[in-house]
This record gives structure tokens, C-alpha cells and sequence, in this order.
């Protein structure tokens, strides 16, 4: 009976759902697959692609929110977001690339590279992310002391 309902509740759900005129995305580390999928289900749904100009914009109303729009943001400024050029240039996709400016301003790498240089465990690193401010700070602290990294771990 409960898968029943389920699907009579998603049923509704499909039909009744409208999608959202202004979509804003932000993306982390992601393969060029996925991402193709993603900007190749957008434009199936209408969506255009818009900047940071554009965005701005529709937000304080100086244009009308028309047709269905999306804006794309990707954080961290992973070097590994230079793969997706290609796809963003194919499919006329302007992004905006928010930067962790520790990284920069201190000649290192991410924590998380740190981490990942002593122990390659994606599971480790979640299991940090839930620490206390002070513990998280002492853990990282104490991997970017064991693991120097250069700038090209950036």
C-alpha cells in the first residue's frame, strides 16, 4: 500500500510541479560526463544560460524574468574545472568560478589535498568536514605540517 501511495504522491508531484524560471546551480568537482548531462537536460527544459551581469539584473527586476533562465557557479577554482571548457564553449554556457582565496594568499593547496597526500580517503575527509571549528583546525593544521605541498596541487 505505501508504494502505491508513493507513486500516486509522485504522480501529482510530476504533473502539478512547475519548474522555477531562475535556476542558480553551483557545482564542486564533477566529471565532464555528468556535467554534459546536466547543461543537455537544461536545454531540453528551456533553460538559458545566463552571467553574473544578467543575474544581477533579473534579480533587483530591472528585466523581466521571461523565459526560463539558469546561472552556473562553481566553487573552489579547482584547476580541474579546466576540463569543462570544451563542453561550456560548446553548448555557449557562461559560469562563474568562485575561488578559495586561502589557498592563494598563502601559496598552498586545500585542505582536503593535504589530507588526501597522507591518507587517500574520501571517507576521512567527510569524517573532518563534521569536526568542531577548534578540532578541524588542529587536524588540517597538523596534516599541512606532515605534507608540504606545492603550488601545483592547486
Amino acid at each position: 500500500m505505501d508504494i502505491i501511495i508513493s507513486i500516486i504522491l509522485y504522480s501529482i508531484g510530476r504533473i502539478f510541479r512547475k519548474q522555477p524560471k531562475l535556476l542558480s546551480i553551483y557545482f564542486h568537482d564533477l566529471s565532464n560526463e555528468t556535467f554534459k548531462r546536466e547543461i543537455k537536460w537544461l536545454i531540453r527544459q528551456g533553460y538559458v544560460f545566463i552571467d553574473t551581469q544578467k543575474l544581477v539584473r533579473l534579480l533587483k527586476k530591472e528585466i523581466p524574468l521571461d523565459r526560463k533562465y539558469c546561472y552556473i557557479s562553481f566553487d573552489d577554482g579547482r584547476k580541474e574545472n579546466l576540463n569543462l571548457v570544451p563542453i561550456l564553449e560548446k553548448y555557449n554556457v557562461p559560469i562563474t568560478i568562485f575561488c578559495a582565496d586561502q589557498p592563494i594568499d598563502e601559496g598552498g593547496a586545500f585542505w582536503w589535498d593535504y589530507v588526501l597526500a597522507e591518507t587517500p580517503s574520501k571517507k576521512l575527509v567527510n569524517e573532518i568536514k563534521t569536526y568542531p571549528e577548534q578540532k578541524f583546525k588542529e587536524v588540517t593544521d597538523g596534516y599541512k605540517k606532515r605534507n608540504p605541498l606545492d603550488r601545483a596541487a592547486i
